[in-house]
């Protein structure tokens, strides 16, 4: 804009400022005059503005930032410094020297933890950088962004000075040679006791020296190192293959959060980690391994907690340093972390002591189908039973061992207690190969001594189920059967088909019901089952599956005349075919044929179009056409579902069109306006059917939101919105219904292109609803002009300034400009709508225009 159009902006608003300012930011570009202008109002914005104007980098930003702090108060300051300071992007937009000003300010008040929070925001920030040097306990966060200020040589000699003169922990070695102040060597690790030479062992001990664990914990301590610094510089001299790991590794290793011996963190886990990387032939990497296994086994016979050493295998995430030789450590790789831990517990299994996770591992076995799992899982179940107190574990270490294996991640493994372990091996995990009476018995023994409180009727029936059906296993379990019907609820259908063809059919009098055979299943009754059934009682079967197939047609009430309670209507038809499809040259008989053809016409709306859907024979279109024909105007009814589907078949278009102008709830008109949308309604029908709608029918802001939402998905393209789109503005304008537009627009706009596929806002689509509110707006103001009436005239030419129509419209503004105008600031807009729609494009159309024009419209309605 010019600095001529903000003085009309400004009369026309009555020296509103604020108003004039909103016009102004919703502007795609911002020009040097409207920059001026809001220079020149500065102390007139408010927060939300100055803010957005921030946003739009102005050429100054000072004069915002101190007049945005004028007005927020001290706490909102830092709350808006934050808040700037996690904004994506907002860094690079706002000039670093309005940042460091603004961090000058609150220097003093922020703590520790919020200049670390922002400082990986702001890290660009010049005057930031060097005031926290000046606070030592935050001098580690200046040195976390030296790397990104390592071409600042003021920052590096401050960092510099703070680290060799703060007396932080930044004055040590390693911080020096990374900022390059010293070219010292650090040859020896953290942690080194002063009087233990590089390389040197104790007198009489040999290269490697070997040290009992139970020796003064001193000098197992100092010889551990000692180990450690040989073969540690032996390896980064690559001259590690002179020695077998036999010689370079000690018996054992203590562990220093059991064992309380002062060992760094990394002397032992330098030689565990070195012993899985042992560099070598196949033999020596096995001897490696097996020792590894070998201290964790040990670690434990001596009472160390099997949660500190499965913590110890599972390590820190870091990588370990010792003598300048980096070991990545097996958190790394967390495959390799689960092997070791299975590896462990199985070499545990013979031992003094039984790891914990060992019920683990004989889960993994069989899930990994290895050919002895069954054997191992007997060996655990053997040692279960002769020492009870393996299966039960501290819950508090328990706790500790669960949360070491989460940290394995992926790693692929999962904790299980041991009683999960074995109640899943006695009763869910599959039988070997040739599973026979012996091993039947020997899993049963285990379960009636092990889980005496599972070994009941149901489960012993699904267990012994899963076995190979002979016929004396058959006999058997029919026999649990007739005693206890409830057991088939477990027993898979091709299992009972099993059972009823490897014995002799039963007589009438020991044939159960067929509720008991065909019943039980989840899927409902099974073509399988009822030949089983059959098979087993012959004529008497076939006899009672007549009135079984029957039996829902009497669902409705019992013979003391109570209501039965079903799914729907068609429940009992359905499930009567259903039932007697399962057999049909016996159970579909002709008179069964014609009670259900009977029942059917009764049925509503959606259960007879279900019905017509799953048996066309037993109603046919034609049928269902005529039917709903008659009820398309009756109001009780509904035609859709809880969820709002609407199933009902294309043929019956012609009565939902009849049917959904007289619908009186929401959702149901809705549904059916979906349906007709999908079954190829034309957009101009269905506008007129949602225009209707608006116009009979006071709706809830709610209700009116959801029709919005409907209508953008059929307004979704620039051809519909020049077609239809006047039409609906015009109707929304006049109620007044701004939540409404705001919805229709946002929801329209932000539809994805069918051809590109995307969910951003369509130049061409956004100029055609720019297009059809300027319309509106225009027979608003020829409206407003012939009754004389200024303020209407103004407020529609104020909206007008933010839209981006196309140039054609500006005919109708020249034909406007011919009538006798209210007032002389309706011509002063006027021609300010001329003039920029002579300079203006459509490619400039935004949605943030369209709601500037928008909230212009509903001020000048509120006033």
């Amino acid at each position: 804009m010019q600095k001529k159009d903000f003085a009309v902006l400004l009369r026309a608003s009555k020296g509103n400022v604020p108003r004039v300012a909103s016009q102004v930011l919703q502007q795609q570009k911002l020009t040097e005059d409207d920059h001026e202008f809001l220079y020149e109002h500065v102390q007139a914005l408010t927060e939300e503005f100055l803010m957005e104007w921030l946003a739009r980098s102005p050429p100054r930003p000072t004069p915002v930032v101190n007049e945005l702090f004028t007005q927020l108060p001290g706490t909102s300051q830092l709350e808006w410094f934050v808040t700037v300071a996690n904004l994506q992007g907002w860094p690079a937009r706002l000039d670093p020297d309005v940042l460091d000003d603004v961090a000058e300010r609150l220097r003093t008040r922020l703590n520790a933890w919020l200049w670390w929070h922002i400082a990986r925001h702001l890290r660009g920030m010049s005057s930031f950088f060097h005031g926290v040097l000046g606070r030592q306990e935050d001098c580690h966060i200046a040195a976390w962004l030296f790397p990104y200020r390592r071409d600042d040589m003021a920052c590096r000699k401050a960092l510099r000075d703070a680290a060799t003169s703060g007396g932080v922990a930044l004055a040590s070695p390693d911080v020096l040679k990374k900022i390059g102040e010293s070219s010292e060597v650090y040859d020896s690790p953290p942690g080194d006791d002063a009087g233990v030479e590089r390389g040197k062992v104790d007198e009489g001990d040999g290269l490697l020296p070997v040290t009992p664990v139970d020796a003064a914990p001193s000098r197992v301590a100092r010889q551990i190192r000692a180990r450690a610094s040989v073969v540690a510089w032996l390896e980064s001299q690559q001259m590690l293959a002179i020695l077998s790991p036999e010689d370079a590794l000690p018996a054992e290793v203590p562990f220093r959060a059991a064992d309380k011996l002062n060992l760094g963190p990394n002397e032992g886990r330098y030689l565990l980690t070195l012993a899985l990387h042992w560099p070598g032939d196949a033999a020596a990497q096995t001897w490696a391994r097996t020792w590894y296994v070998a201290q964790f086994l040990a670690a434990a016979s001596r009472g160390v907690r099997w949660s500190h050493l499965v913590t110890e295998l599972v390590g820190p995430s870091h990588r370990l340093r010792f003598e300048g030789v980096f070991k990545g450590h097996t958190r790394e790789d967390p495959a390799l972390a689960a092997e070791l831990l299975d590896e462990i517990a199985w070499a545990s299994l013979d031992g003094p002591v039984v790891a914990p996770w060992l019920a683990q591992s004989v889960y993994a076995a069989f899930q990994r189908g290895e050919s002895d799992a069954w054997e191992r899982a007997f060996r655990y179940l053997d040692r279960c039973l002769a020492e009870p107190g393996v299966c039960n574990v501290d819950p508090a270490e328990e706790s500790r061992l669960v949360a070491a294996c989460l940290s394995l991640g992926d790693g692929g493994f999962r904790w299980m207690s041991a009683w999960d372990s074995i109640s899943w091996v006695l009763l869910r995990a599959p039988l070997p190969d040739g599973a026979d009476e012996a091993f039947e018995e020997r899993l049963f023994g285990y379960l009636e001594k092990l889980l005496p409180h599972f070994n009941d009727v149901q489960t012993q029936f699904t267990r012994r189920a899963s076995f190979p059906i002979t016929p004396a296993r058959a006999a058997r379990l029919l026999a649990m059967v007739l005693e206890h019907p409830d057991v088939l609820y477990g027993l898979p259908v091709s299992k009972l088909s099993e059972v009823a063809a490897a014995v002799d059919s039963l007589p009438p009098d020991r044939l159960p019901a067929p509720e008991v055979f065909l019943q039980p299943y989840r899927q409902g009754p099974t073509a399988d089952a009822m030949a089983a059934y059959r098979r087993l009682g012959g004529a008497a079967a076939d006899a009672r599956l007549h009135g079984w197939a029957r039996a829902p047609l009497r669902w409705e009430r019992t013979e003391a005349g109570e209501e039965v309670l079903v799914y729907g209507p068609e429940a009992p038809l359905l499930e009567a075919l259903q039932r007697a499809q399962l057999a049909p040259d016996l159970l579909l008989t002709e008179d069964l044929k014609q009670e259900l053809a009977a029942r059917s016409r009764g049925l509503p709306m959606l259960p007879a179009a279900k019905v017509h859907a799953q048996a066309p024979w037993l109603l046919d279109e034609a049928t269902l056409v005529a039917i709903a024909a008659e009820r398309a105007e009756e109001p009780g009814e509904r035609w859709c579902r809880w969820n709002d589907e609407v199933d009902l078949p294309p043929s019956l278009a012609p009565a939902v069109r009849r049917r959904a102008p007289v619908v009186a709830d929401g959702r149901e008109f809705l549904a059916l306006a979906r349906w007709l949308a999908r079954h190829g309604e034309r957009p101009a029908d269905l506008v007129s059917l949602a225009l209707d709608r608006i116009a009979q029918r006071p709706l809830t802001d709610e209700a009116m939101k959801q029709l919005m939402g409907w209508l953008a998905t059929v307004l979704a393209s620039r051809t519909l919105w020049e077609q239809h789109g006047p039409r609906v503005m015009e109707v929304l304008v006049q109620q007044k219904a701004w939540i409404a537009i705001d919805t229709l627009m946002r929801d329209s706009a932000r539809r994805p292109d069918p051809a590109a596929g995307e969910a951003a806002p369509r130049p061409k689509l956004l100029a055609a609803m720019h297009e059809a509110l300027a319309v509106v707006l225009l027979r608003r103001l020829k409206a407003a002009i012939q009754v004389s009436d200024a303020e209407a005239a103004s407020a529609a030419l104020q909206a007008l300034v933010a839209l981006h129509p196309p140039a054609r419209l500006s005919r109708k503004l020249y034909e406007l400009k011919r009538l006798p105008l209210p007032s002389p600031e309706v011509s002063e807009l006027l021609d300010l709508n001329l003039r920029l729609l002579r300079k203006g494009t459509t490619q400039d159309a935004s949605l943030s225009d369209i709601y500037a024009a928008l909230s212009l419209l509903a001020d000048s309605s509120a006033a």
